[in-house]
């Protein structure tokens, strides 16, 4: 469940999950209605103080907790549907599953070009057989992973939630360092980074692994570019 940690009160104090329909035990604990009963089949006793217990010594459904549930479940959900919201904010809309309306972790794409989050997504499709775009007839076996789009996503996700610099853009802040040529570090780009990275079939794509590691040395070398000649101006 998202947001704070759920109250102790809320929780069957036999499977310790959520409860959904909470009743009360003559001792005053409280269970999920079909945990207790389940329980009473085959014991006789209360789980919790060990005195004898059965269906009789079980209230009906407790209608004020289980609305304090639902109210603290409610109040959780949108918290973290607003929190979802806040971090997508200046994501491009391609980015955005048109199910979750969320920046995506996981894209699969159709046949017809239509990107959704791969959980989302298989979700609709056990309740419906089309497209909640297009209305096409869809299925589980006609998604693939939107490899394309999820590098997009990663190198916006690496540069913090910001599209990154164009090659160019980033050669001309380079130049623009009064540092000297001679002293400018150099771009290595079989750092040690690389050592080490998956290369056996079903263990990634190693290429993409190199050119995100590669994106990193860039970006610490323009850093390291940046602070040298910050240093020697200090100096002058």
């Amino acid at each position: 469940m998202p947001g704070s940690e759920t109250p102790s009160e809320y929780l069957c104090c036999l499977s310790k999950k959520l409860m959904k329909y909470p009743v009360r035990s003559k001792y005053g604990h409280h269970f999920e209605r079909s945990a207790i009963e389940k329980f009473i089949q085959s014991n006789s006793f209360c789980p919790v103080t060990g005195n004898p217990l059965s269906e009789s010594d079980i209230g009906p459904v407790n209608k004020t907790l289980q609305w304090k549930i639902k109210a603290w479940v409610n109040k959780n959900e949108t918290e973290a549907q607003e929190n979802s919201e806040s971090s997508s904010e200046g994501a491009p809309q391609h980015f955005h599953c048109p199910l979750t309306k969320t920046v995506m972790q996981e894209p699969v794409v159709t046949k017809e070009g239509v990107s959704y989050e791969r959980s989302a997504i298989l979700k609709w499709l056990k309740e419906q057989d089309v497209c909640p775009v297009t209305c096409s007839p869809l299925s589980p076996s006609n998604l693939a992973p939107n490899a394309k789009l999820q590098e997009e996503i990663d190198d916006w996700l690496l540069f913090g939630g910001a599209l990154p610099p164009s090659p160019s853009t980033a050669a001309k802040a380079t130049c623009e360092t009064s540092l000297p040529f001679s002293k400018m570090p150099t771009l290595n780009f079989q750092s040690s980074l690389y050592q080490g990275l998956p290369t056996s079939r079903g263990s990634g794509n190693p290429d993409r692994f190199k050119k995100r590691f590669a994106k990193e040395d860039l970006i610490a070398c323009l850093d390291e570019a940046i602070s040298c000649s910050a240093l020697g101006r200090s100096r002058n």
